[in-house]
C-alpha cells in the first residue's frame, strides 16, 4: 500500500512538472492568505515549461509550481522536509503517483517503483489498485471541471506558447532544457498576468481544500 515517506522525489526533481488550475491557485491563496500576485513575486508559482510526452523537442508554457518546490521545508519535529501547504496542495500533487498506480501496466509500475519505493509494490498490489483507482477518479473529477475553466482563460492570456528545443532523450536532458527555459523566462515580468489571475479566481467557485478528500480518507472508508 502506498505511503508517502517524504523522500521529496516528486517535489524536488526539476523533471517533475506541476501545473496549476485556477482552483489550485485559489486554494493556495486561501491557505497562505496571499494573492496569486504575491505568490508569483515570492517565486512560489510562475510561468513554467511543460514537456509534451509525444514530442521530444517541444515544451509548452503554463502556470505551475517552480521545482524544486519552495513549499517543501524542513520541520524539526519531523526531522525531514515536508510540504508546508499540504492541506491545500495542488491537484496534480495529490494525484501523484495514484494515476500510475491505478492505470499503468504492472511492468511500468515496477520500473517506477525503483525510483519511488513509497509505491510499495507487494503481493496485495492488485487488490490495492481498486482503491487507487477510486481515489484517482475523485481527483480527476475535480481536475476536469477546473480545466474547463482554466484552459480557455490561460489561452486568452496568451500563456500557452510552444517552445522548440534540441530533442531530449533522457531525464537529465529534460532537466537541462527546463532549466534554460526557466532562466530565460525569469527575465520577463509576468506581474500583470497574475493580477488578471487574481481577478479571474474571484469570478468562480472552486472546491475548498477542506472538502477535497485525502488518500488517508479513502483508507478509512
Amino acid at each position: 500500500m502506498f505511503k508517502c515517506n517524504n523522500c521529496g522525489g516528486c517535489c524536488e526533481d526539476p523533471a517533475t512538472q506541476i501545473n496549476l488550475t485556477l482552483g489550485d491557485i485559489k486554494r493556495l491563496s486561501d491557505y497562505t492568505k496571499k494573492s496569486a500576485s504575491q505568490l508569483y513575486k515570492e517565486g512560489m508559482i510562475g510561468i513554467y515549461p511543460f514537456g509534451d510526452p509525444f514530442k521530444d523537442d517541444e515544451f509548452e508554457t503554463d502556470v505551475g509550481l517552480f521545482i524544486p518546490c519552495g513549499y517543501r521545508v524542513f520541520k524539526k519535529d519531523k526531522k525531514c522536509k515536508i510540504c508546508n501547504v499540504y492541506p491545500a496542495r495542488p491537484l496534480n500533487c495529490r494525484i501523484f503517483p495514484f494515476w500510475l498506480l491505478a492505470e499503468a501496466p504492472l511492468d511500468e509500475v515496477e520500473k517506477f517503483a525503483k525510483d519511488y519505493p513509497c509505491t510499495n509494490i507487494d503481493d496485495d498490489f492488485k487488490d490495492d489498485r481498486k482503491l487507487y483507482h477510486k481515489f484517482k477518479e475523485h481527483l480527476v473529477g475535480i481536475l476536469s471541471e477546473e480545466i474547463r475553466v482554466t484552459d480557455p482563460f490561460y489561452e486568452k492570456l496568451g500563456l500557452k506558447k510552444k517552445i522548440k528545443v534540441k530533442p531530449t532523450k533522457t531525464k537529465e536532458e529534460d532537466r537541462e532544457a527546463i532549466a534554460k527555459i526557466v532562466k530565460d523566462m525569469k527575465m520577463e515580468d509576468f506581474s500583470e498576468i497574475f493580477k488578471k489571475i487574481d481577478g479571474e479566481i474571484k469570478k468562480h467557485e472552486f472546491v475548498s481544500y477542506k472538502k477535497i478528500k485525502n488518500w488517508e480518507d479513502f483508507l478509512e472508508e
